[in-house]
């Protein structure tokens, strides 16, 4: 069953757990900046499956206008799309997340 669901203005991420313990992250919507996580900079319009997030569990996530950005443990978060920054995929770890990072997830 999906147990989270967020909504940026024009995408929409979703994690799924399933009976067996399996995790599957699914984002469709514009994907122009790489804010669905699949690699590419082009939009989706049916959920598609996530394979970079393939079998991680899920703590919590959130969308802005133009990226998604998952919460994976108190140490561990993943971004796609374009930040402030202008990357399109980080994978944070607890050093590298600042106080403002934190209040964002």
């Amino acid at each position: 069953p999906i147990k989270k669901v967020a909504c940026g203005s024009r995408h929409t991420i979703a994690y799924q757990t399933e009976s067996d313990g399996t995790h599957a992250v699914w984002s469709w919507g514009d994907g122009s900046k790489g804010q669905l996580g699949h690699g590419v900079s082009y939009s989706e319009f049916e959920p598609r499956r996530v394979e970079a997030m393939n079998k991680r569990a899920v703590f919590s996530l959130t969308c802005g206008e133009t990226w998604s950005a998952f919460l994976l443990t108190e140490e561990s978060a993943v971004v796609f799309g374009q930040t402030d920054y202008g990357a399109e995929s980080l994978h944070y770890t607890r050093q590298d997340v600042s106080a403002e990072a934190s209040v964002l997830m």
